[in-house]
């Protein structure tokens, strides 16, 4: 089991906790909505399936509070617990907002993510488990900035990651 940290990519299996255990869709224009719409909707009748249909992604300051509220947080600190993993890398500031709302204590990490001081890995307790935390940003953001700092920093840790 682990993470390929220099593309962001998981290997084998890892342990992957969801903030929330439900399925929802990004609305608008080429969206996983209009593709609903546009590709499923219409072939539904013809294969017997439903046409279905998936709520909207709530925010990210919604998604955070699910995550930190009942009946998510206490089955969420039990999968930290149960998995008991060295490591726990969360993808995004969402996630890391996630399982700073979920644990007990977290330390050593930026409170968000920027380019200064990427990569730098800190810890997170829940329930008297405790494992390294290593907050990555998204793969898409990873994969698609022009931001300079941000593309320096990105390049920085692959390359320290690299010569380790």
């Amino acid at each position: 089991a682990g993470f390929n940290e220099r593309d962001h990519q998981p290997v084998d299996l890892v342990v992957e906790v969801r903030t929330v255990p439900w399925f929802f869709v990004k609305p608008g224009k080429g969206g996983q909505a209009e593709a609903i719409l546009d590709r499923f909707q219409p072939l539904a009748p013809g294969i017997g399936a439903d046409s279905g249909s998936l709520p909207d992604r709530p925010s990210v300051s919604t998604m955070v509070r699910l995550a930190g509220s009942e009946p998510r947080r206490p089955s969420l600190r039990a999968e930290f617990v149960d998995a008991g993993a060295e490591l726990v890398i969360t993808l995004g500031q969402e996630a890391l907002d996630s399982v700073r709302a979920v644990a007990d204590t977290v330390t050593g990490v930026q409170d968000r993510l920027q380019p200064q001081g990427y990569g730098t890995r800190g810890r997170v307790v829940v329930d008297g488990w405790s494992g390294d935390l290593l907050p990555l940003v998204h793969p898409g953001l990873a994969r698609q900035t022009k931001r300079v700092e941000w593309v320096t920093a990105l390049q920085t840790w692959r390359d320290t990651l690299n010569s380790q």
